[in-house]
């Protein structure tokens, strides 16, 4: 038992260094030059626009969210990995920036295969499992019934009493 705990550790400490070193590169929302943006699952990024922002489109609404924060910053927010691209107009419809926009998984998880099944950990700074798509369904319906149930207990505590 010891034996596969200190090897999990040390395969957890290397896909974390690894995943660090070869991070891609976020492109600068701020510089119209830039055609392609990448942003983290569940994370949020700003983005301003030197022109007042009327309408925004995301290609593809399952892999990223837009919101106009006011009229010349918008959030974008990743919402599972993939790639999809947006595109953002002004008051007269015209198109003010198209962008490419990748969402992927921060460079702090890491994923275990084991006998088939996919588990993925958090490690900032230390590794906790977290609920991703695309993990094994019986570990990802536990652990979202824990979180769920953490946040119920949260909210039950808020609510003022009678």
């Amino acid at each position: 038992m010891k034996t596969a705990r200190s090897t999990l550790r040390a395969c957890l400490a290397a896909a974390l260094c690894t995943a660090a070193l070869l991070g891609a590169p976020t492109a600068h929302a701020d510089d119209p030059a830039d055609k392609r943006m990448v942003v983290g699952v569940d994370r949020a990024q700003l983005m301003r626009i030197d022109v007042p922002i009327d309408t925004v489109i995301i290609g593809n609404p399952s892999i990223a969210d837009a919101a106009v924060y006011d009229s010349t910053t918008l959030i974008i927010t990743g919402k599972t990995f993939g790639e999809t691209n947006m595109i953002i107009l002004d008051s007269l419809g015209k198109v003010v920036r198209e962008v490419d926009l990748t969402v992927s998984t921060p460079s702090e998880t890491v994923t275990v295969h084991k006998a088939g099944n996919r588990l993925s950990y958090t490690c900032a700074p230390v590794c906790e499992r977290s609920l991703r798509a695309g993990d094994a369904a019986a570990s990802y319906e536990e652990l979202k019934g824990q979180v769920t149930g953490a946040l119920d207990l949260g909210t039950s505590q808020a609510e003022p009493r009678q």
